[in-house]
């Protein structure tokens, strides 16, 4: 940690050591500074800067937010981020990462969008979880004069989420896109953008185009394919089923419909025979027919006794 005081402040000492971060073998605090997931001077706001929403970053798509969000969520372990900050009397001051050393260069500057009234820093990923310290400094102060500092948690993604559902797939359906979501051990999804690879097992019944986190999925026959979809070093697996057509619920076209059509038919035939009775009469007119055959041999006994 030597290295890192060296270029600045020794006033730095007091608030880090106040705050109690201390460093791990790695480089890294094994809690945030002071708890904190703001400021730690006070002299500004730290903030978690979005992509477009339906980006690579799930984070900001689960919370829907554009721009600054006003809050620095725990970024998964490999992923890029940004962070901006806007300070209390000057502007335009871009957070670094205090041990550049612990983090990985992923890509161009990318300002804020949206509301954003401060710059992002130049995005960039953290190598291992812990706590990674990012400071904001006076402008054009030589040696840097700090203004204010943040830790950023960086969480180990523990496992893959994936959605929507592709377990059913129909050969009828247009193609599907999924989404992958990393998750912490505790199920809270990670922030940070990164990309994915995907493979079939069948590419002849479904096959899978990686698009950033995600993934183009489409049916091509009846069967069964595995995807494995390998993200941020984690990888998962989904079964999905390809059938010929969805069920939309006609029961009219399947066979219990002929039993129906058949009962229906038998009820017709049952009326038939009771012509110009009324519906609900049917009851009276059997009795009444009941009656007939009986009274003819009555008649037949009377006239054979005269």
């Amino acid at each position: 940690m030597k290295a890192f005081f060296a270029g600045r402040r020794k006033a730095l000492l007091f608030p880090l050591g106040l705050a109690g971060c201390f460093s791990t073998s790695a480089g890294t605090c094994d809690t945030p500074l002071l708890g904190l997931t703001d400021s730690g001077l006070g002299n500004g706001n730290f903030d978690y800067v979005c992509p477009s929403p339906g980006g690579p970053d799930a984070w900001c798509d689960l919370n829907e937010s554009i721009g600054v969000t006003g809050d620095v969520p725990t970024v998964a372990v490999g992923a890029s981020f940004s962070i901006a900050y806007t300070d209390n009397t000057y502007s335009n001051i871009v957070p670094v990462p205090a041990v550049p050393s612990f983090t990985t260069p992923a890509g161009t500057s990318a300002p804020p969008t949206g509301d954003a009234t401060a710059p992002g820093s130049t995005p960039v990923a953290l190598s291992a979880p812990g706590a990674y310290a990012f400071l904001a400094d006076e402008p054009g102060s030589s040696p840097p004069v700090l203004r204010d500092f943040i830790n950023v948690q960086a969480g180990a993604v523990a496992t893959l989420s994936v959605a929507p559902s592709i377990d059913t797939l129909y050969l009828t359906a247009s193609p599907v896109t999924v989404y992958v979501s990393p998750l912490a051990s505790d199920g809270t999804t990670l922030a940070g953008e990164f990309t994915c690879t995907v493979a079939s097992s069948d590419p002849s019944t479904v096959t899978a185009t990686a698009t950033g986190r995600g993934a183009i999925v489409t049916a091509y026959a009846v069967g069964k394919s595995v995807l494995t979809l390998s993200c941020l070093g984690v990888t998962t697996k989904v079964t999905t089923h390809v059938l010929a057509a969805s069920d939309d619920g006609g029961d009219d076209a399947g066979p219990d419909a002929a039993t129906k059509d058949a009962a229906g038919g038998d009820a017709a035939n049952d009326d038939a025979g009771d012509a110009g009775t009324p519906p609900g009469d049917d009851a009276a007119s059997d009795a009444a027919d009941d009656a007939e055959p009986d009274a003819t041999a009555s008649d037949a006994d009377a006239d054979g006794g005269e």
